[in-house]
């Protein structure tokens, strides 16, 4: 599955995913990062404002997704 979230400052994946506190993403050759997050694997890609993520999960994983990177603040 892939989903979008738009408006998403601030928010920065790459100081998100090497930060040193999450040790489950790798970067990608293409700029985005690869992490396991429980049961789900996740591509995700930041374009400025923009998130565009790809998992193995349902639609019942988006709301996962936006708490894991607390994209709502």
């Amino acid at each position: 599955m892939e989903v979008r979230f738009t408006g998403i400052g601030p928010f920065d994946l790459e100081a998100t995913a090497e930060c040193g506190q999450a040790f489950r993403w790798n970067r990608l050759e293409d700029g985005g990062y690869l992490g396991i997050v429980g049961d789900l694997v996740i591509k995700a890609y930041q374009h400025g404002d923009a998130l565009r993520v790809i998992t193995n999960g349902g639609e019942d994983s988006v709301g996962f997704i936006k708490d894991y990177f607390d994209l709502d603040r």
